[in-house]
């Protein structure tokens, strides 16, 4: 066993706990939802005590947040939930195969990590809160506490009206109180961003949970961390030098903070990179950022620069942002006068859902439709353009090297030989033109009637996952140390690293291409233990294809 500690076995999980539907799926686990049965037997007996009667008004008065539908992925109906009710996180431990992919098991240490971090943070300042886990031969039950509210992106979308700036001074309140419960406990998540940032309900009020520390560590360090990981828009500079320390989350909590307010910019990823990791020419005006909105007070503003300043030793702790912004506890004193609405919010949000549908979806046509050799052809192309695109960047800022120069290398870590920064991500217009030229007249016809297929064309497109099939090299394999332990990591460019996290997103050929394609089969909800859409955002770790097309084999997550 795993584990130091647990609350028992397969017998005494079936005991406890009765499972319904699946909630979120991802390469190592599943998500569920589950009911304690111990909770609904002292429910029921409460109610025949007081009446029925009686007993349903109590629970609207008092339990009205507790009970509802939540709605799991390709699911528009929803399941019930209750007082009962808790999210199952079921860890496998051997190897796993699906969609085509075997996934090498998670190391030990990993599993034991997750565990470890969620009972040292207990719940507390905004963190999931775990209420018990059960270790088998096979798998580790996490038992948490049940976020109806749905992720950051899909609780805004589902909301009736526009946030508010009170609202956004509160979630910024909540989100920066769990970056520091993280930083007092030792904690770093490294893996923050909208679909690992939940709410407890879909209420206005609703307040956040930050989840899944599968990519974090507990590990204390004299120096730097060394281990690279996290999700490609979201990450530091520093985390691509890999050498940071806590304040990475810090970074990682601002890029979510702008994403709050503006929506993912999935029309303009390279340009919202660029601009926040400090690659465009000229001074960084972060009020620029695309999608920006114009109403949002100064107080944001400033903010948002002490949450994303360049340098990791100028930037603040999460502490300190806490006690001295105004933006911070704008919402403890707003009036009514002052809590305008951040027009369009809710759009911008419900609008890239729309676009994941449809990225999904392309991505299996190509996937599917293209031989082996059209395939390779595409992504070379893809490849060549993109690199060309850099040397054009790299041109156009005289090679100078974007190095935070306040971070010192320590010895033992190899000089990164190509520190440039780019999204792997090209337009679906360019997707589109290079189909055309090939002469991929079928598969542009049935892109043609995915629902959207029109409105998309400066939105970005991710091709890592499709180097997978056509066993495109990632670079050579170089040794980095990490405390005493030594890592295998891929080299190429920095930002080649990010190729891990790409579960539910491409689904094998037989039995799935039909779901892919019938829009009706979509939820706007997409809930997921790990993100599913393709764009840029939602890659984890350092992953190396290990396998050749149909069948890909992908490494577990990092040690420490």
């Amino acid at each position: 066993m795993i584990l130091d500690v647990s609350d028992g076995g397969e017998a005494g999980f079936h005991e406890r706990f009765i499972e319904d539907r699946i909630l979120g799926e991802g390469e190592f686990g599943v998500v569920t939802l589950v009911h304690d049965l111990t909770i609904r037997r002292d429910l029921k007996l409460s109610a025949s005590q007081h009446g029925s009667m009686n007993g349903s008004t109590n629970g609207n008065a008092t339990n009205n947040e507790k009970r509802g539908k939540i709605l799991s992925e390709n699911d528009t109906v929803g399941c019930v939930f209750d007082e009962s009710s808790m999210a199952c996180k079921t860890l496998r431990k051997g190897m796993v195969f699906k969609y085509n992919t075997v996934y090498a098991p998670l190391k030990p240490e990993v599993l034991k990590r997750e565990v470890e971090i969620l009972k040292k943070l207990n719940g507390e300042d905004f963190c999931l809160k775990m209420f018990a886990v059960y270790e088998t031969t096979r798998v580790i039950y996490v038992i948490t506490e049940l976020c109806s509210g749905g992720d950051m992106i899909q609780y805004v979308s589902r909301r009736e009206e526009d946030l508010r700036t009170d609202e956004v001074s509160r979630i910024s309140y909540q989100l920066l109180t769990a970056v520091d419960h993280c930083a007092k406990n030792n904690v770093i998540n490294r893996d923050i961003k909208p679909e690992n940032i939940m709410f407890t309900t879909s209420g206005q009020d609703s307040e956040l949970r930050l989840i899944d520390f599968g990519s974090g560590t507990n590990k204390v360090m004299d120096g730097m961390h060394t281990t690279f990981a996290g999700t490609a828009f979201y990450i530091s500079p520093e985390m691509f030098q890999n050498t940071y320390t806590q304040k990475t989350d810090v970074w990682s909590a601002g890029v979510c903070l702008y994403v709050l307010v503006a929506g993912y910019p999935s029309d303009k990823l390279q340009t919202a990179f660029n601009m926040m990791h400090k690659i465009t020419p000229g001074e960084r005006n972060l009020k620029d950022l695309p999608n920006m909105p114009e109403n949002l007070p100064g107080s944001y503003h400033k903010m948002l620069k002490e949450l994303l300043e360049y340098k990791h030793k100028k930037r603040k702790f999460a502490s300190q942002i806490l006690e001295k912004s105004d933006f911070v506890r704008f919402h403890k004193f707003a009036s009514s006068v002052e809590r305008s609405n951040i027009i369009g919010s809710v759009g911008r949000h419900s609008l890239f859902l729309d676009y994941q549908k449809f990225e999904r979806c392309l991505t299996t046509l190509l996937a599917t439709m293209l031989s082996k050799s059209e395939l390779t052809v595409f992504v070379e192309t893809v490849h060549n353009e993109l690199r060309e695109k850099l040397k054009e960047e790299e041109s156009k800022l005289g090679n100078e090297e974007k190095v935070d120069e306040s971070i010192e290398i320590p010895p033992n870590i190899p000089p990164i030989q190509d520190k440039s920064k780019s999204l792997d991500v090209i337009n679906v217009g360019r997707v589109i033109e290079i189909l055309r030229g090939n002469d991929n007249q079928q598969i542009l016809t049935m892109i043609e009637k995915l629902p959207g297929s029109d409105l998309y064309d400066s939105f970005a497109y991710d091709i890592a996952v499709l180097k997978y099939f056509v066993g495109k090299s990632q670079g050579g394999g170089r040794q980095r140390h990490s405390g005493t332990a030594i890592k295998n990591t891929t080299s190429s460019r920095v930002f080649g690293k990010i190729r891990q996290s790409l579960d539910n997103s491409l689904h094998s050929v037989s039995g799935r291409i039909r779901a892919h394609l019938d829009w009706s089969g979509h939820s706007s909800n997409s809930s997921r233990m790990r993100p599913a859409s393709m764009d840029g955002s939602n890659h984890s770790y350092t992953a190396k294809k290990v396998a050749q097309f149909p069948m890909t084999t992908r490494p577990a997550a990092p040690l420490s």
